[in-house]
């Protein structure tokens, strides 16, 4: 649980820090081109709809990733064991 506390409270703290990065890039980028701001502001908003699902995604894909790895990693464990009784024996003398 604290772990997944620990997760959810860096993906905030990673969006605020982008939203901030893009707030500062918004205002210097309308500071210098107004007309072609207005353009990038429509280009943002109307993707949003990608954006969004898209960070929502990492949640999951990060579970299904750790699971794979756990799964390759038993995998290799049971492989070494099998290689540790081939070479030693059961009992672990040679």
């Amino acid at each position: 649980m604290k772990l997944k506390l620990s997760y959810l409270l860096g993906a905030f703290i990673g969006l605020l820090l982008v939203c901030a990065f893009y707030y500062l890039a918004w205002m210097i980028f309308k500071r210098i081109t107004p007309e072609q701001a207005f353009i990038a502001e429509k280009l943002f908003t109307e993707n949003i709809f990608i954006i969004a699902p898209l960070l929502l995604m990492v949640y999951p894909i990060e579970v299904i990733w750790k699971s794979h790895k756990n799964r390759h990693r038993k995998y290799l464990n049971k492989l070494a064991e099998l290689d540790w009784i081939e070479q030693y024996g059961v009992d672990g003398k040679s």
